[in-house]
């Protein structure tokens, strides 16, 4: 055998070894946190310009965990544009208990979580969506939430899908 296809072969020994160790030791187990469903219901979806009432965005989100230890999160409100406008924001760490707590799944070496968050959106004067974050600049957005566990790296993050609602004058 060729001494340049001995050493070929040991350099691709070596470099295998290197690729299996490295990504062995980076990505370890896998995640550590999961996101199965991020669900946002809005009711009314209709709501008269300039008063009181309320768009009730509520945020249902359920995932997983491969640990019981209690993680933060945050949630966020957006129109659905070119440029995207928040119109609501929230996290967890503000308070001194993680808002995500898992609890054992039987049988198993797994834990779930579910996490329930609204929020309250109104049509100003203008007749555009207005939240406590900012203002969507029309009438007729569509608006999703964008869910993102405080943990890990990359941090696990799910939007979810769009809700058409309405702003219309009196």
């Amino acid at each position: 055998m060729p001494l340049w296809l001995i050493i070929l072969i040991i350099v691709a020994i070596i470099i295998a070894i290197y690729f299996m160790f490295f990504y062995s030791t980076a990505a370890g187990a896998g995640p550590s946190w999961g996101i199965n469903t991020v669900k946002l219901s809005i009711a009314p979806t209709s709501v008269t310009c300039g008063t009181n009432t309320n768009f009730v965005c509520t945020i249902d989100t359920k995932g997983w965990a491969a640990n019981s230890i209690a993680r933060n999160f945050k949630v966020e409100l957006y129109d659905d544009e070119l440029n995207d406008d928040l119109l609501a924001t929230y996290m967890s760490v503000s308070g001194s208990t993680p808002g995500l707590n898992p609890i054992p799944i039987t049988g198993s070496v797994l834990y779930n979580w579910a996490n329930t968050h609204t929020f309250n959106l109104t049509c100003d004067s203008n007749c555009y969506v207005d939240g406590p974050a900012g203002n969507s600049g029309e009438s007729d957005p569509k608006i999703y939430a964008e869910f993102t566990v405080l943990h890990g790296t990359p941090r696990p993050s799910k939007e979810s899908a769009r809700v058409q609602i309405n702003c219309v004058k009196a």
